[in-house]
């Protein structure tokens, strides 16, 4: 069992992308969205905080400032109102600690008229402020006066005026306010605020820092009729927010004037700065741990999805040994099992269908019928839960047999053994026409017996037979015809459950009945076709042994050649299979090989069913239907009876008994010669292995030697010219001509073998029976093959048919040769490149030629010879 874990990629996936989408539109988004929102809306709010607290300061220090000039309106007035004469003199008369606190509040005291002369005081001041007609009727009214004079520098100073009747109408009691006093010098300020005083019209009066461009910027503010504000401006490339508020003390000292707090924007904004990054941090770890836990249940959700699709996949590819193990405990977990069993149910069809498959592809391959039915009975065992399987056959005769027997119970070994040797412990009784076995094979349909202990089916007594032999009850049985093509039961395959645990019943579930069936059906078709291949091939055999025999029949001088020269090849053939060593140690033949050789020997002279009888069979050089030596032998008999006549013509004329002698003696010697011409003529009629140049000549003397006359009265030479020709032939009966239609047996045979539909297994049949008269130096006939371009077996065939043929003792034409004649003329054929040297030396090292002469030749034909000198002729001597 393989298991499958979730992959690592499945976050990954189409559906965990549309999940992915699905949140960030319906979470993520709104989430992103809100905290934008509330990011937006609470740095307004403190942004506005922030400019309120800076408003707040510039109000608290406003506040400060007017009360600071309250304070020396207090002091100014218990100057005024000491017991003396003048003010001035109280400055110097007065009480210490009022005069030390007024001294410290402003810079001189003194009086002046209200054109801006200087009348009297401490010291006087660069320049006074002129009074207006509205300052005089403000300070006549009893009120003090917030007056502003310059200092020269561009910046404006505040004066207090008050007005007191012992100083006269014109006079007026004034007092330059200090600006650290009244301004304060920000050490009270919170860090790195700035104090700016100004007047109503936007005129500097004092700052705590040099802010030029905020003053101008506050100015300008003040001129466009802005009383309270907030600006922003730059400083040194550093960005200022300021807020300034008018102070409103115009009803006790005519004047108002303008305060402003400004600080870096950076400082005023800091908590913003710092809320923004918690915020942002606060709302990415909310982003981030939201993720993370969809994440989580994303991967939670898409893991067994991944796990099933991983192991769909994988069944997909044929792995149905794999499983899935998924602890989610809810539907996922359920859906996990359900997917399990599934798969163990496909895993159980797939092994089926694979041993099924397995079987089919043995079956086919096995070319033994026997060892076919043990592999389907074995097969059974293994696709099904048989405990025992029983083979039978239908013979010939229509009888059901005991085939084979399989089963992993007891005491199998034991009934397989009676198989074995034919004692079939069954016999008819198992196998009757009442028999169930018998009715599935009569009707075809199978038979399911589920129970079998309590059914009221008869059990045959050779069943129990089975039952003693294996030790154990059968609780079922199932009986499956076995059908060939032409859908005829041509056997019955027969299997038992054995009963286990004390259970009566054990039926055949409906798959194995399926696969019992198909494996049957398999087994069949099998079994057929290893018949049919049988037959065909016994037929095939017969046909070609047929041939052979017709070819040697038709021959009666040629005898059994067909038949010996295959017993020569695959002797000699099993003596190459067998070397080790040498250019032939990697050459070996396969059993169809074999076989196709073996064919090939049969066949290889098939040929000659073209080649005319009278060459076939021509014993003598004149021989055609009849030897025509006994044509000649009359023409020389009628040339005796002439020469006869002719001297008895001659002696009825002589004139005396000597004349008479003399012609007497004359025809003898010519007889004489005549008889020895005419032996001459019937021993050139005789093949010879050389027959001399001299010879030849003599044949052509003694037909222009003799003429005779026909009946018709013509006159002609002795020897016609086609008897000259077959009379000087060198060896052997044949001319030239007939040579060439009895090698015209090599083409003849080639053709016929082509036109056979060999299988591919014998498709060398032709070409290797074609080669037998092949030389190696290519002079052979008749496609003039090389050594190189002529198989192994194609050599063998040529050597096996040159040694069979002078071996042979049923030639007309020439006596069986001894062995040692026979290898002299191979020597001979070996030195001039006829035949394979490698094979030559194998034929006479191995004895192969031994066997078959004990075999087939007279004891008178098996000599000794050198085969030292044998061996030692090569190609390079010839």
């Amino acid at each position: 069992m393989t298991p499958v874990s979730s992959a690592a990629g499945n976050l990954n996936t189409r559906v965990a992308k549309r999940i992915y989408g699905l949140f960030a539109l319906c979470t993520l988004l709104p989430l992103s969205i809100f905290a934008w929102l509330s990011l937006t809306h609470v740095t307004s709010q403190l942004e506005e905080q922030a400019a309120d607290r800076l408003q707040e300061t510039c109000k608290s220090n406003g506040m400060t400032v007017v009360e600071r000039l309250g304070n020396v309106v207090s002091d100014l007035s218990l100057i005024l109102a000491y017991p003396s004469t003048t003010p001035l003199r109280a400055l110097t008369s007065g009480p210490t600690e009022t005069r030390d606190r007024l001294m410290a509040r402003v810079e001189w005291i003194g009086i002046g008229n209200g054109k801006g002369e200087w009348l009297s005081g401490s010291s006087k001041p660069q320049s006074l402020p002129r009074l207006s007609k509205q300052d005089l009727d403000h300070l006549n009214s009893k009120k003090k006066l917030l007056a502003m004079a310059g200092d020269g520098i561009g910046r404006s100073h505040l004066i207090l005026v008050i007005a007191n009747g012992r100083l006269g109408n014109d006079h007026f009691l004034l007092a330059k306010i200090r600006p650290a006093y009244l301004w304060g010098d920000g050490s009270l300020l919170p860090p790195n605020m700035d104090i700016i005083g100004l007047t109503e019209s936007g005129r500097f009066l004092h700052a705590t820092s040099d802010l030029p461009e905020t003053q101008l910027a506050v100015s300008k503010a003040l001129r466009q009729a802005s009383t309270n504000g907030e600006i922003e401006s730059i400083e040194s490339n550093q960005s200022f927010l300021t807020s300034y508020r008018t102070m409103y003390t115009r009803p006790q000292f005519l004047r108002n004037f303008v305060i402003a707090s400004t600080q870096e924007r950076a400082i005023v904004l800091a908590p913003i700065a710092a809320f923004k990054r918690l915020f942002v941090l606060f709302a990415t770890l909310m982003l981030c741990s939201t993720l993370y836990a969809s994440l989580v249940l994303i991967r939670r959700i898409m893991g067994p999805i991944g796990i099933l699709t991983a192991a769909a996949r994988s069944i997909g590819e044929g792995e149905f040994s794999t499983r899935v193990d998924i602890q989610s405990h809810d539907e996922f977990q359920a859906l996990g099992e359900a997917f399990n069993g599934m798969v163990s149910s496909l895993e159980s069809h797939a092994e089926t269908m694979e041993a099924l498959n397995r079987i089919g592809v043995a079956l086919t391959a096995e070319p033994s019928s026997k060892r076919l039915v043990a592999i389907a009975a074995e097969s059974a065992l293994s696709v099904t839960s048989a405990d025992l399987v029983i083979m039978y056959e239908m013979g010939k005769g229509g009888r059901l047999s005991t085939s084979c027997v399989r089963s992993e119970l007891k005491g199998n070994s034991a009934w397989t053994d009676l198989i074995e040797q034919g004692l079939d412990p069954i016999q008819d009784s198992a196998i009757s026409l009442e028999s169930r076995v018998s009715t599935t094979a009569t009707t075809g349909r199978s038979i399911h017996v589920e129970d079998l202990t309590h059914s009221k089916v008869e059990v045959p007594d050779a069943y129990r037979v089975i039952e003693e032999l294996s030790g154990s009850t059968f609780a079922s049985e199932l009986c499956i015809p076995m059908k060939n093509h032409d859908n005829e039961t041509i056997g019955v395959m027969q299997l038992f459950h054995a009963q286990e645990h004390g259970n009566d019943s054990r039926p055949f579930s409906v798959e194995d009945r399926h696969a019992a069936e198909s494996l049957a059906s398999q087994a069949a078709v099998a079994l057929t076709k290893n018949r049919l291949v049988e037959e065909f091939q016994e037929m095939f055999e017969s046909l070609t042994e047929l041939i052979a025999t017709a070819i040697d029949e038709k021959s009666p001088y040629t005898g059994d050649h067909c038949r010996r020269v295959p017993i020569l090849t695959m002797m000699m053939t099993e003596a190459v299979c067998a070397v080790t060593t040498g250019p032939f140690a990697d050459f070996n033949l396969s059993p169809d090989e074999l076989y196709e050789l073996k064919l090939a020997a049969l066949l290889h002279d098939c040929g000659k069913v073209t080649t005319p009888d009278h060459i076939i069979d021509k014993a003598t050089k004149l021989e055609k239907v009849f030897d025509r030596i006994q044509l000649i032998d009359h023409r020389f008999e009628i040339v005796k009876l002439r020469l006869r006549l002719d001297h008895l013509d001659k002696c009825l004329t002589a004139d005396s008994e000597n004349q008479i002698s003399l012609l007497t003696e004359s025809l003898t010697r010519k007889i004489e010669t005549l008889e020895a011409d005419r032996d001459f003529i019937r021993q050139c009629n005789v093949g010879q292995e050389f027959m001399t140049t001299d010879d030849q000549t003599e044949i052509h003397s003694i037909a222009k030697r003799y003429t005779w006359t026909d009946s018709a009265g013509t006159t002609s030479a002795i020897l016609t010219e086609d008897e000259i020709e077959n009379l000087c032939v060198k060896r052997g009966t044949l001319t030239a001509k007939d040579r060439e239609i009895v090698n015209y047996h090599i083409v003849a045979t080639i053709k016929m073998l082509e036109k056979l539909p060999f299988p591919k297994r014998l498709a060398k049949v032709p070409e290797i029976a074609g080669a037998h008269h092949e030389k190696m130096d290519g002079t052979g006939y008749p496609k003039g093959l090389k050594k190189s371009e002529i198989t192994v077996q194609g050599r063998i065939l040529g050597i096996c048919d040159l040694f069979e043929a002078l071996t042979a003792k049923d030639r007309p034409y020439k006596a069986g040769k001894k062995l040692s004649e026979t290898f002299e003329i191979l020597g001979k054929l070996k030195a001039i490149g006829h035949v394979d040297p490698d094979l030559f030396d194998l034929f006479v090292e191995s004895g192969v030629y031994l066997r078959f002469a004990n075999e087939f030749l007279d004891p008178d034909q098996i000599d000794e010879f050198d085969t030292a000198s044998i061996l030692a002729v090569s190609p390079a001597t010839a």
